[in-house]
């Protein structure tokens, strides 16, 4: 018998005997199938965003501020309220757990009070609580028209809320000021509010200080009276105080004292008075 040629043999063994238009249905069959799952997931996904960024769950309800003593609460609560009822993109309110963001909220109160202590804590799943620490004022401050408390860094920690006693320096150059900022150093701070102290405790039965005007180191002090202090933050404080109380009880002053318009100490050893 004769050999057959090897180009036309073939082997049988491997052969692939399937259907190929069931494979082709099994795979149409498939991306169907994988299409669905894939609507199935966007459409949860989308459901799930909706839940958390537009259900009514998630809006917050209820705000609670802690600590609160001199800043009055509606100031605070305001600031709360146009930061939460504000959009996020235009689209997301604000007034929503999830996209509530504390840094932001705490950036906004800190344009208006600076605080010594600011928490803001979330609870789920619509709760807000804040927890504060005022810092404390040691002066008022008049500046450029707007009136800032200072803390005893010289820091303007707020602006002012009404009357409260303390005592009030005027800047007589105007200058801008924002909350977190200091008009003056520490130091200079300190030398002023113990310059007040020490003229209150030397004039205090015969003038009643109301506030002080500043320009750079000259210091004007005015009294109800309508008499005018000058001194000057370059001298020491003792030598002026010395020399404001020899004057004051000198007797050509005693008999003349209603008719008394300024006392001026910021030259040294000579003081001017009219």
């Amino acid at each position: 018998m004769s050999k057959i040629s090897s180009k036309y043999q073939h082997d049988y063994k491997n052969m692939d005997y399937k259907n190929p238009r069931l494979i082709r249905d099994k795979e149409k069959t498939k991306k169907r199938f994988m299409s669905f799952v894939f609507w199935l997931i966007g459409i949860a996904f989308c459901g799930a965003v909706y839940g958390l960024l537009f259900s009514p769950f998630f809006y917050i309800q209820n705000i609670q501020v802690n600590g609160l003593e001199k800043v009055k609460p509606e100031n605070i609560n305001k600031i709360i309220d146009e930061y939460r009822f504000s959009k996020k993109y235009f689209v997301f309110s604000k007034n929503n757990f999830w996209l509530f963001n504390k840094n932001n909220l705490q950036g906004k109160v800190f344009e208006h009070y600076y605080f010594e202590e600011f928490k803001i804590k979330k609870r789920l799943p619509n709760r807000i609580e804040i927890n504060l620490k005022e810092k404390e004022s040691a002066i008022n401050w008049l500046t450029n028209n707007l009136c800032y408390h200072l803390d005893l860094t010289a820091m303007a920690i707020e602006y002012c809320e009404g009357g409260n006693g303390l005592l009030t320096i005027k800047d007589l150059r105007n200058e801008e000021l924002k909350v977190g900022d200091s008009p003056l150093e520490k130091s200079e701070l300190k030398y002023i509010v113990e310059l007040n102290n020490q003229v209150k405790n030397i004039a205090l039965d015969k003038l009643q200080l109301i506030n002080i005007e500043k320009d750079d180191n000259l210091l004007d002090f005015t009294t109800e009276q309508g008499i005018m202090i000058r001194l000057n933050s370059d001298l020491t404080i003792g030598e002026q105080i010395a020399r404001l109380d020899t004057l004051l009880n000198q007797q050509e002053i005693k008999d003349n004292f209603e008719n008394l318009k300024y006392i001026d100490l910021r030259f040294g050893e000579k003081v001017y008075w009219k």
